[in-house]
Formats: structure tokens, sequence, C-alpha cells
């Protein structure tokens, strides 16, 4: 397994490879983005990013799929972790709204009404980034689309070119 991870921000950019999955809690700062890249990892072996990551069971079970699949796949993978990242977000304001309701039923205060209208913005704000990533999606699902449709026609005009 090649473990590498690229460490970033506006101004800086690193590049290491790593040795085990151990290292890498060495490199996470706060203010960097940290990109890491496993090559043909096996399950066993991607276990530890459960615990470093907060993976689901099933997350790492689902990834070698995905590692000996093509762009299609890597969409989704991408597509599932904004969704695991958004239902935790959800149940955030889940639990905001049971403490606002509680309140409101006991001793409702003017308090109160501030937490209402902050989770309003809050959810407005979810929203509004939602909105843009369908957006993209929208974009990117109409691509490959696209995509498959011209790679399908330049396979039936010139058969033997572009087969693997």
């Amino acid at each position: 397994m090649k473990i590498t991870a690229i460490k970033y921000s506006a101004t800086m950019q690193r590049i290491y490879e790593l040795e085990s999955l151990e290292e890498i809690p060495t490199l996470q700062e706060e203010k960097f983005v940290l990109w890491i890249d496993i090559t043909k990892p096996t399950i066993e072996e991607l276990s530890p990013l459960g615990s470093l990551f907060g993976f689901h069971p099933l997350a790492l079970k689902k990834k070698p799929l995905i590692l000996k699949g093509r762009e299609d796949f890597l969409l989704y993978r991408i597509l599932d972790a904004i969704v695991d990242n958004y239902i935790a977000v959800i149940e955030d304001f889940e639990d905001k709204m049971d403490e606002i309701d509680e309140e409101v039923l006991e001793k409702p205060t003017g308090r109160t009404i501030e937490k209402v209208r902050m989770l309003i913005r809050q959810i407005r704000h979810v929203h509004r980034i939602i909105r843009g990533q369908r957006d993209v999606v929208d974009k990117l699902e109409r691509s490959i689309y696209t995509s498959y449709l011209h790679y399908g026609n330049l396979r039936h005009e010139f058969p033997g070119r572009w087969d693997g």
C-alpha cells in the first residue's frame, strides 16, 4: 500500500510519503487541508481510517469496490461522503429544535425567540450550500452523460479503436 499525504493552504503545499496510516495525525492541523491518497489498500489496511476520521465501518467496506471502479464510482464516493456529512448536520438541527421545543413549552423567554431566529439562519445557510452543490452535481451529471454518449458514438463509428 502506498500512502501520499498532501497538506495545503492558500499559501503552502507540502507532499509527504507515509509509511503507515498512523502517521496521519501528526500532519493534521486546523488551518490546513489534508488530502490522503492511498493506493491499493486492503480492507484491513483501511481499518485505522475509521477511528482517525470517524468513518462508518460500511464506508470502509465499500471503498475497495470504488478503487476498482471508474470515474463514476469516484463521483459516487464523493457524493456519499457529502450526504453522510449532511446527516450529522441535520441531526444537530433536530437536537436544537428539540431543545427549543422544550423551552417553548416550559418557559419561553426572549432568548428562546433569538434561538429560533439563529436556527432559521443556520438552516438557510446550509440550504444555500446544498443548492449550490446540487447545481454542481447537475452539471457533472450532464457532463458525464454527454461524455458517455460521445464515447459511445466514437466506439460505434470506429470499432476496435476505443475498446480497452
